[in-house]
C-alpha cells in the first residue's frame, strides 16, 4: 500500500526495498515514510551489503534497526537502536549508528574492530571512532586493550586548508608490566604555505621511553627527531632554516652527548649559462651543534662550482666541472673549559670525465665506459672536527661523486682517477640485464682520516658494481656489491631474486596483487648477514596467504616467521596472522601473537 500527498513529495508505504547507486547495499523496511525529497524514515530495517540470492538465507552480516533514516542529499544513513548480525548471531548493540552510501566520501562512525592474541601483551582488541567534523578537518578516537598491559587511548586530528595542514596524534596507558607506569607518546606535523615554493613547518616525535615505539607500535628507528623548518625554493634556488633536536633509541647511547643541530641555514643558487650549455652552482651551509655533555661546533661552508658538458661527433660525453670550497669551524673540546678553538679550510678541485655508449649493430647491446680525472692539493684536514661524515659507505651510486663522504666535514684529496663500465643488453621497452663495475685509484699515500680508529685507504679503492638481471616477465634478480681491490674478498653484498607472475584470477574488474615469492640476502663483513623470505599467493579470487621470514645469520637467530591469510569478500574482509618474534637483545622477550581482523564493508564493492 502506497500513501502520497497531492505534490508527491511526500508519502508513506507499507514495505520498501531500497538500493544504492554504485554499490552493493541492500535495505529492506517493513514501513516507510517519505518525509522530503531528500530523507526517508524506515522501520524494522535490515541492511546488508552482500548478496542476497534468496530470503531464507544466511548472510555474513547484516544490520538490524528499529529506525532508519536515509538522507540522500548528504549521503548517509543514520540508525537507531542498531544490532550487528554475524551469520544471524547478534554480536553488537549501540543506540545509534551510521554511515555513508557514498564509498569514496567519508563520514563519522565507528571504525571496524580488531582481535589480537599475543604471549608478550596477551588478548587484544581495538576499535575506534572516526569523527568527520567538515570538509578541512577530521579527527579519530581509539582505544585498545592489551589483557597483559593495560588500555591504550589514542586521539588524532587532521586539518587540511588551502595554506595551512597539521596532523597530531596523542596515546598513552598505564603499563600493567612496569606497574602502572604511565608511557605514551606525541607526534605533531604542521605546516603554513605562503605561496608555492615558500613554506614553513614543525615536525615533533616526543616518546615516554625509549622502547614504548618497538613495543606497541613496531618501530625500531634509531632516532626521533623533532624540527622546525622554513624554506623558500624555485627551480634555480633555494634557501632554508632550520632547527632540529633529537633523542637516540638505543638503551646504550648517552642523549646528553648527542649533536643537536639547534641552527641551520643553507642556500643554493644555480645560473643557467644558455648559451654555453653550462651551471654555475653556489652553496652555503652554516650549522651550529650543541652537546650537554661534550665538544659544540659551529660551522659555515661555502663552494662555487662550475659544470660544462661537451658532446662530440663520434657520441663521447665530456664534462668539465671546476669548483672553490672555503670552511670556517670554531669548536669547545671541552665544555668546561670557555676557551674555543677555530680551523679553516680552503680547497679548490678540478674535474674532467669521459663517457661514451658503444651500441650494437641490433641496438640491444650498448657498453659504456667512463673515466673521470680529479685534481685538488694533496691536503690532510684531520684538525677540522667530524660531525656529519663519520661513516664511509662506497658504492656504485657514489663512485663518480667528488667528494664520496656524507656530510660536509670531510673532502677528498689529491690526484685521482675514476674508473668504470656500464652494459646494458634489452629493448627500448625492456631492460633484461645491466651489469657495472668500478673503483677509484688515488696517486695519494696518505689515508683519509674520518674518525677515531676509522680511516679511509685512498691509494686504491674497493671494486663496487651491481648485476639486475630480467629476462622474462616471471624473473627479476640482481645484487650490489663491494670487494677488496686487492684479493676481490666480498666486502659487502646485497642480493634479491624474485619469481612473480599476474594471478590467473585477475579480471578487468578485480585487481589482484602479484603472485610472488621474493628472497633478499644482505651481508657485510664483521657486522651483519641477514636473510629475508617474502612470500604472497592467491588462492582464488577473495582469499590470500602471506608469509615472511627474517633470519639473522651473523647470531643465528630467526628473528621473524610470520604467515598470513586475506580473505576480501564483496561485502566484508577478514584477516588472520600468526606471528612469531624472536629478539638478538637479551632484554626483549620473544612472542607469539595470533592477529585476527574483521572489517564490514558497509556499502560493499562498486557494481
Amino acid at each position: 500500500k502506497l500513501v502520497l500527498t497531492g505534490d508527491f513529495k511526500r508519502g508513506a508505504t507499507k514495505a520498501l526495498v531500497m538500493m544504492f547507486d554504485d554499490t552493493t547495499g541492500l535495505m529492506q523496511s517493513s514501513r516507510a515514510v517519505k518525509v522530503s525529497e531528500t530523507k526517508v524514515n524506515l522501520y524494522d530495517v535490515k541492511y546488508t551489503s552482500c548478496p542476497l540470492n534468496n530470503k531464507d538465507e544466511t548472510l555474513p552480516w547484516k544490520i538490524t534497526a528499529d529506525k532508519v533514516t536515509h538522507k540522500a542529499d548528504k549521503e548517509y544513513i543514520i540508525y537507531r537502536n542498531a544490532v550487528l548480525n554475524l551469520f544471524d548471531i547478534p554480536v553488537l548493540y549501540t543506540p545509534i549508528f551510521y554511515h555513508s552510501t557514498n564509498p569514496n566520501k567519508p563520514i563519522t562512525g565507528f571504525l571496524n574492530p580488531g582481535l589480537s592474541s599475543s604471549s608478550a601483551d596477551g588478548f587484544g582488541f581495538k576499535t575506534g571512532f572516526f569523527w568527520a567534523i567538515d570538509e578541512k578537518q577530521d579527527a579519530t578516537f581509539r582505544v585498545r586493550y592489551l589483557g597483559k598491559r593495560g588500555t591504550i587511548l589514542g586521539a588524532e586530528h587532521r586539518y587540511q586548508g588551502t595554506n595551512f595542514s597539521s596532523d597530531v596524534r596523542i596515546e598513552g596507558l598505564e603499563d600493567e608490566e612496569q606497574d602502572k607506569h604511565a608511557r605514551g607518546m606525541l607526534s605533531a606535523q604542521a605546516e603554513y604555505i605562503f605561496q608555492e615554493g615558500r613554506r614553513a613547518g614543525v615536525n615533533a616525535q616526543l616518546v615516554s621511553d625509549e622502547d614504548y615505539l618497538d613495543e606497541f607500535k613496531n618501530i625500531t628507528d634509531a632516532y626521533n627527531s623533532s624540527t622546525v623548518y622554513a624554506e623558500d625554493a624555485s627551480e634555480d634556488h633555494y634557501i632554508g632554516v632550520s632547527s632540529r633536536y633529537y633523542i637516540d633509541m638505543r638503551d646504550d647511547v648517552d642523549d646528553e652527548t648527542l649533536a643537536q643541530p639547534v641552527a641551520r641555514l643553507q642556500a643554493e643558487k644555480v645560473f643557467d649559462l644558455e648559451n654555453r650549455g653550462g651551471q654555475i652552482k653556489l652553496n652555503s651551509d652554516v650549522l651550529s651543534l650543541v652537546r650537554s655533555d661534550g665538544q659544540d661546533t659551529n660551522r659555515v661552508v661555502a663552494i662555487a662550482e662550475y659544470n660544462q658538458p661537451f658532446y662530440t661527433p663520434d657520441g663521447s660525453l665530456f664534462e668539465l666541472s671546476a669548483s672553490l670550497r672555503g670552511d670556517y669551524y670554531s669548536f669547545n673540546e671541552d665544555t668546561a673549559n670557555s676557551k674555543t678553538e677555530s680551523e679553516s679550510r680552503f680547497l679548490p678541485q678540478a674535474a674532467l670525465s669521459w663517457e661514451k655508449p658503444f651500441v650494437s649493430p641490433g641496438f640491444k647491446h650498448t657498453i659504456s665506459p667512463k673515466v673521470m680525472l680529479i685534481t685538488s692539493p694533496d691536503k690532510d684536514f684531520r684538525d677540522i672536527p667530524n660531525e656529519d661524515s663519520t661513516s664511509f659507505e662506497l658504492d656504485a651510486t657514489n663512485l663518480f661523486e667528488l667528494n664520496r663522504f656524507s656530510g660536509y666535514d670531510r673532502v677528498e684529496t689529491g690526484n685521482r682517477v675514476v674508473y668504470g663500465i656500464d652494459t646494458k643488453y634489452g629493448d627500448a621497452d625492456s631492460l633484461n640485464l645491466q651489469a657495472f663495475i668500478g673503483q677509484s685509484y688515488n696517486f695519494s699515500e696518505k689515508e683519509e682520516y674520518i674518525s677515531d680508529g676509522v680511516s679511509s685507504n685512498n691509494k686504491n679503492s674497493d671494486w663496487v658494481g651491481f648485476v639486475k638481471v630480467e629476462p622474462n616477465e616471471y624473473l627479476l634478480t640482481g645484487t650490489s656489491f663491494r670487494l677488496d681491490s686487492n684479493g676481490f674478498a666480498t666486502q659487502r653484498v646485497d642480493s634479491y631474486i624474485q619469481l612473480h607472475k599476474d594471478s590467473k584470477y585477475l579480471t578487468e574488474d578485480r585487481f589482484l596483487e602479484k603472485d610472488y615469492i621474493r628472497l633478499t640476502h644482505s651481508y657485510l663483513r664483521d657486522d651483519s648477514e641477514e636473510i629475508n623470505l617474502y612470500a604472497l599467493y592467491n588462492l582464488n579470487e577473495d582469499l590470500a596467504l602471506k608469509g615472511r621470514i627474517q633470519r639473522n645469520m651473523y647470531d643465528n637467530i630467526t628473528l621473524t616467521q610470520e604467515v598470513e591469510a586475506v580473505l576480501k569478500k564483496c561485502c566484508y574482509n577478514l584477516s588472520f596472522k600468526v606471528r612469531k618474534k624472536q629478539s638478538d637483545d637479551d632484554d626483549t622477550e620473544d612472542s607469539l601473537d595470533f592477529l585476527f581482523g574483521f572489517s564490514i564493508l558497509p556499502t560493499g564493492r562498486e557494481r
